[in-house]
Order: C-alpha cells, then structure tokens, then sequence
C-alpha cells in the first residue's frame, strides 16, 4: 500500500513555492501536488480513513463568536475543516500548535483543550480556573505550558493529557512579557521588573540571564528558533541561548524616541530579520541577527492601532487595527505598495509567519487571510462551506476558491453550520479597490502611508511604476530573506575621486524672484555641520548657481517641495531637506515636480547603502544625495531615471548615525525627499586571534592577543575578564591588544580568560575568544602580599559602598495580547 508521509509532502510544497524558481516551475510543482492532495482526500488514504486529510501547509484560526476554530488550506484559503470547542460565553481563544499538538486556551474559563485533527474532535479538556486571568498558552518541542503573566508564574502540562507536570513555579518577577517557546522544548520568559529572561526547559527553571535595567519593556522574538530580546529602554538587541548572551545589537537611536510600550515586535519569525515598529513615531527597522546589519525607515503612519509588524520575503505587513487593513512596505524598493484590505473594519487583528506563509485573523470577525511570499492574498470565509472571492490582493481581487463541504467536529457530533453561520461581510468579498489614479486605495481606505515629500498625514500619491532594472533594483517578488535591499552584494564598487573642495560644484536650481505672491520663506535647518554636496555629474543641471548663499531663517511648516528657475543660490545642505513652498511657473508634462520617496538606510561594514523609489511625477534628469559627512564618499554621485535606485556611502564613523535625503533635479527646478533614519557604517567585528596568557611579577596575569582581521567597519574596542573555578576577577575595558590582571593574586590553577571584540555597533558570540591554560608563579613572580582578608570591623559611615539611594520605576502592566496593558494592582 502507497504511504506518504504528509510532513515530506508539505515539504514539497514549501520547495516548490519558494521565490526564485520559474513561474512554470512553481505552476507544474503546485498543480501535480494539489492533484496528489486531492487524490489522497478522495481515496481517503490514511488513519483517518473517510475522514477528511487535513493539508499541513495549513493554520487553525480561532472563531471567537461561533466558541469554535477552523482549519484553513495554506495554499488555497480553503477552510477544510471546524472544530466546535466546548460551550463558553463571549470567549478569547489562544491557539498554539508545535507539529506535535494542536492546543486551545479558552482565556474567559481558562479550559485548555487537545484537538485530534483527524478525527475532528476534542479528545481532552483541562480546568485551569484556578490560576490567573490573562493567561499564555505556549507549546513547542513536544511540550507545553500555560503562563500566568500577572502572578509571575509557569505551570508545565503535559501536551497530550493536558495534566499539570509539578508545580506550579515562580519565575522571579511579575508581570511577565509574552512568552515563546523554541522548536527544542525551551521555553523563554521575559521577566521586565528585573531585566532578564529566563528559560524554562520543561518543568526546570534555567538560569536568568541579565539583559537590561529593571522596568523596561522586553519584547521577545523567536527568530530562526533562536530568542532574541528588544530592550526597549536600554536600546539593544541581544541573541540569547541557553549560556548567555550570544550577539547584542544597538538600536538606532531615532528608534527610542516616543512610548516604550509603543514600540511592537514580531513574536515569531522564520528567518533572522526581527522587525521594530515604533507605532507613535512611525519609524521601522529591520534587524539582522546574522550579520548585525540594520535597515531603518521613517514611516508616514496615522494615529492608529497596529499589531506587530511580520517580514515575509522582502515585504513588511504592518496589521492596521483601526480599520482591519495590512500595510505594506517592500524593502527592495524602498515603497509603500498599495494596502490590502482584510476585514475592512476595526478590530484586534492579528497575525504571524509560518511556513512561508502570513496569516491575519480578526477572532472576531468572519472573515480572514493568508498571503504568501509574492504578496498575493487569499481572503478567508471561516465561517462559510464555500468561501468566496474578495479583494486585495496585488492584482486587484483575492484568488477564488472552489466550495466543498467542510467536515465539521467538537465535543460532541453536530451537524454542519451551512444553515446558521454568518455570511462573510459584503464588503469583505465583492468591494474592488479604486482605480483613481488621484488616490491610489480603495474609498474607505488611507493612501500609502508614505510616498515621501509630505507632512500633512498620509499623501495619496500613486506609486510610481519602477522602470525595468538590470543592476539588482528589486522586483517585489521577495527574495526569502526578509531583510533584503534589492542592491546586491560583493566587493564594495570603486568610487569615484573626491572633488577637489576648492573647486565650485554645480548645484540644482533655486527659487526665482519671478513670483507675482512672494512664497513663504523656507525654515531653518537645524544647527549641524553642513555636509559636502554630492559628486559631481557628467552632465550637471544648466546654469548652476554659486554656494554662497546664506540659509533662510523665517520658520514654515511647509513640507519640502519644488522650486522654480535659477536665478538664486540654493541655501546651505544639511542633514534636513530644506523646505520651500515655491511653485514653479510652469508644470512640466508628466505630472509636475514630485519629489522622491523617503530613503531607507542599511548598514553594513564600513558603508551605508541609500534605497529610494524614484519621483512619481514627470521625469526628473537626475537624482542626488545629501547629507554624507566630510569623510563620507557618495557612489555614484548621481542617478539616471531607469538605473538602480540605490546610493553607497563609504567611509564615517562607526560611534556616530548618519541619516540622508534625496533630491530630484528637474530642468527648471528640484524636489527633496524626506530623511531616512539614522544609521551607523558598520556591522559587529570578528574576533580577537592568537590569545596567550603568562604568569607575571606581583602575581598578576598578563594576556595578550591580535587584532580581529574582520572590524565591522569600525574601531575596535575589548572587554576582557578570567575565571577560576567559581571564581572570577573583574571585567576590563581596554583599547589596546593585551591587559594584565593585579587580581589574580599568584593563585596557582586552570584560567579561563575571555575576550570581546565590539565597535559601536556591538557584539556577539562570533566576537568572543576564549582561552584556557593553567599558570603558576614561581616563588620569585608571586604576589609581593599575602591575600588580604576580609575585615571584620563594620564599615566606615563616609566610605564607599555604603550609599542607600534607591530608583524608582513606574508601575508595569501585564501585557494583553487583544486590549493593551492591564494594570496591576
């Protein structure tokens, strides 16, 4: 008899749908798959025998007001299968499943319940009532456990028969961040009130791990399996395990700016992009936990409600819950694409990544969706036996999907719901996007929520259609790594000279004094130090004024916009795009003077890459970057329309954020973006090299060691320290290649000396070397003293140590995963 193993079949599945392969590949892999499916489901091969297969490529998605979960076809939005859960009022359902289990959480009675998915039932329910409300149900490595936030608490169960394992155990703090568990059967634990997370492997509580200062927010993401921690207030990134620290991140400082419970993070990722979201302020960044690399974006976001933003291929999903739409940001072309509308209504909407898929579920409502990695979207009638078409996706309208009967179970046997379950909302399934080119989104929805050059909420710009690019500019069709910039890699290009500094350079246009109605003045940049102009071009704009104009000083809240015919110098560059509200007297044919998206900036070792979406108006003749420091080189030092939209600054400091805008040069004008936010050139260092320790006079320790080969693009600095036993001396900060210990004392035994290499981008474990060897001073090399004991006198009133100064902290709140912090009394 024909067995197939459905995990090896979803495999397939994943193999044949990954971005890179030919669409006729992907077609003929999709469609002699989806016949084997059918085949399997018709024959009803397998234990479950008449039963319907279940696809692995799947979710189950929570129906709050039906008390039950459904189980949906990844690849088809196909609901194919609802589970009725047992009898609750105005329920909050958690889901969780690991491949082992599939586990329900009913979070008003606190009843956890196991589902067979072959058979459609609900062979087990548990009562956790007595345990606290706003409970977290995790799984993962073929174990489970229920967190209880607002006691500070973990209790183990068994995944199978739902029992608890031992007690219930204290987790050192309260409240408790949202928990994750990792595919080996850890689970990991924020713990805010003392600044560490701590691992709970089944029913034993590991060791905590100190990350930041008690009381700021840390927000966990389960990155490629591995756990990785936002602190918020301390403003870095760690990568942790079960031995420590392994890599820390610093944020960008832009980044810290607003709430710090505003500040959102995925909780699951499948690859190693973390993605920030600053939902006050409006600013991304994409975090690299392999190579340390950030890309950061200012954002043009309302005043909404937003869930976590989710990376999927080279696209960022922001879940808008104000209005039940996704927005979408493409990290190759540095855009906004258009919104996809989900349930089109507000709501706790939420979402996450899982096999190469996005799902989003409002538990509230009747209608859901799944994307995948091309950005194309299924819209999802759980409720229905025949879901229906919708809208959305990037053709216009959700892919249709075929109707079947949906085998229903629970508790106890019921017949379907066809007669009674909700129609999914109209709006949800036959409303088409608007075609208005003088909108770009549907009626009810906001524009693109930033197509750059304006202040005044969201432009409604339509996005421009990017020209066809062979130097790597970025298709939008994902490229599997969540963090991509479209820009390519390799060895840096060969920039061009500097120009001379004595020698004049062409810059764009200034305003005429033409004007019928003078404009208001332009506003005046900050006080930084101005930064060079970029290169010249071969081919400059015509009649290019001289640079010694001085800035303007009349305040406006204008946004940047155009200028007219030169016949004025230009004021001053800065790191902030001036503003001016001068018109020009013309409009050229096109669409009139545009200016070009905000920029997005990625880091990387010693070096800066500028990614921007070019001017949706007419065609400029050229683009230019602003605001590289003194020893920063521009490459190339202008863009021509249809070429890769993507600038290379070499050169900075690796302890200072640079941030640039970019300026579209028309013949009688120039429009300027927005900045990017600010980032620094350089990624984490390698490690230290050739680590040798020798006794020495005094009984102190002498350890030396070679520069790391790869610095990351910045200065390198060490932190150094030994161990002995249980013993272990003082951590040391040095600039130089070697340090010697005086508090080793001539004590004779195996050390262990380590040593990180960091630059102002920070650390990880690839930056520590270590060394073990075993010393021994000789009578004439030992300490000149015998080790001091303690004294046991009391200490001095005026000597040190003996401050009693406290800190004080705002009170902390549990998280809830629908309503926001709950205050805790």
């Amino acid at each position: 008899m024909l067995r197939i193993r459905p995990l090896a079949l979803a495999g397939r599945f994943r193999d044949a749908m990954r971005p890179g392969r030919g669409r006729t590949t992907s077609a003929v892999a999709l469609g002699a798959a989806g016949a084997l499916v059918a085949g399997i489901v018709v024959s009803g091969m397998g234990a479950a025998g008449a039963n319907p297969d279940l696809s692995d490529i799947g979710a189950w998605l929570t129906n709050d007001s039906k008390n039950s979960v459904s189980h949906v076809n990844g690849l088809t939005g196909q609901v194919d299968g609802r589970v009725k859960l047992p009898a609750g009022s105005s329920t909050q359902l958690q889901v969780s499943e690991d491949g082992k289990s599939i586990l329900v959480l009913d979070e008003t009675t606190n009843t956890v319940s196991r589902i067979d998915p072959a058979q459609l039932t609900v062979p087990q329910t548990a009562d956790f009532s007595t345990m606290g409300s706003g409970l977290q149900l995790k799984s993962g490595g073929g174990r489970a456990w229920l967190v209880d936030a607002a006691n500070g608490t973990v209790q183990p169960i068994d995944p199978v028969s739902l029992a608890p394992i031992g007690a219930v155990i204290d987790a050192g703090g309260k409240p408790l961040g949202e928990s994750q568990a990792d595919p080996n059967g850890t689970l990991w634990v924020p713990v805010a009130s003392t600044g560490q997370i701590v691992p709970f492997n089944g029913d034993k509580i590991g060791a905590p791990i100190k990350l930041g200062d008690p009381g700021g927010p840390l927000l966990l993401t389960m990155a490629s399996g591995r756990p990785v921690v936002t602190d918020v207030r301390g403003g870095t990134v760690y990568v942790v395990s079960g031995s420590g620290i392994e890599r820390s991140i610093k944020i960008p400082e832009e980044m810290l700016q607003g709430a710090p419970e505003k500040k959102l993070a995925a909780g699951l990722s499948e690859g190693p992009v973390v993605p920030v979201l600053a939902a006050d302020t409006g600013k991304l960044s994409l975090f690299n936990v392999d190579t340390g690399s950030i890309t950061a974006v200012p954002l043009n976001v309302q005043a909404h409600e937003y869930a976590p933003p989710q990376v999927l291929g080279a696209k960022v999903y922001i879940p808008d819950r104000s209005n039940g739409t996704l927005l979408v940001y493409n990290t190759v072309q540095a855009k906004f694409e258009e919104p996809l509308k989900v349930t089109g209504a507000p709501g706790p909407m939420e979402s996450y990544v899982r096999d190469g898929l996005l799902w989003v579920n409002d538990p509230g409502n009747a209608t859901a969706a799944v994307v995948n990695v091309q950005g194309q979207i299924h819209l999802i009638g759980k409720y229905e036996n025949t879901p229906g078409p919708g809208n959305g996706n990037a053709s216009g309208s959700a892919t249709p999907t075929p109707g079947k009967s949906v085998p229903e179970g629970g508790v106890t046997s019921t017949a379907p719901e066809a007669s009674s379950s909700a129609p999914v909302p109209s709006e949800a399934t036959t409303e088409e996007p608007s075609s208005d080119p003088s909108t770009g989104a549907p009626p009810d929805l906001p524009g693109p929520p930033d197509s750059g050059g304006s202040d005044n909420g969201l432009p409604t710009i339509v996005p421009p259609v990017i020209p066809p690019d062979d130097n790597g500019g970025g298709n939008g069709n994902g490229n599997g790594n969540g963090g991509g910039n479209g820009n390519g890699g390799g060895s840096d290009p060969t920039p061009p000279p500097s120009p001379d500094p004595t020698t004049e350079r062409p810059n764009p246009p200034a305003p005429t004094k033409t004007q019928t109605t003078p404009p208001p003045a332009p506003s005046t940049p900050p006080p930084v130090t101005p930064p060079p102009n970029p290169p010249t071009t071969t081919t400059p704009p015509p009649n290019p004024p001289s640079t010694s104009a001085k800035p303007p000083t009349t305040p406006t809240t204008n946004p940047p916009a155009t200028t007219t015919k030169p016949t004025t110098p230009p004021p001053a560059t800065s790191t902030k795009p001036p503003s001016s509200s001068t018109k020009p007297p013309t409009t050229p044919p096109g669409g009139g003077i545009k200016p070009p998206g905000t920029p997005q900036a990625t880091s990387s070792a010693g070096k800066i890459t500028v990614t921007f979406t070019p001017a949706s108006g007419s065609t400029p003749q050229q683009y230019q970057l602003f605001g590289a420091a003194a020893d920063q080189r521009v490459w190339p030092g202008s863009i021509a329309p249809g070429q890769s939209y993507a600038f290379t600054v070499s050169g900075g400091s690796c302890d200072k954020e640079y941030k640039f805008y970019v300026r579209a040069v028309y013949a009688n004008g120039y429009a300027n973006s927005k900045s990017s936010t600010a980032v620094r050139p350089c990624v984490i260092p390698g490690k230290a090299a050739g680590l040798n320790a020798s006794a020495a006079k005094g009984g102190d320790a002498k350890l030396d060691w070679q520069a790391p080969s790869n610095t990351g693009g910045g200065t390198v600095s060490y932190q150094t320290w030994w161990t002995r036993g249980t013993t272990s001396g003082a951590k040391k900060s040095t600039d130089a290649t070697g340090y010697t210990f005086t508090d080793t004392n001539g004590k004779n035994g195996t050390y262990k000396f380590t040593v990180v290499a960091k630059n102002g981008a920070g650390s990880n474990s690839s930056s520590t070397a270590t060394l073990t060897q075993a010393l021994k001073w000789s009578a004439s090399n030992a300490a000149y003293a015998p080790e001091k004991l303690p004294d046991p006198s009391p200490p001095s009133p005026s000597g040190p140590g003996d401050g009693t100064g406290a800190v004080t902290y705002a009170a902390v709140t549990a998280p809830n995963r629908r309503t926001g912090p709950v205050p805790i009394m």
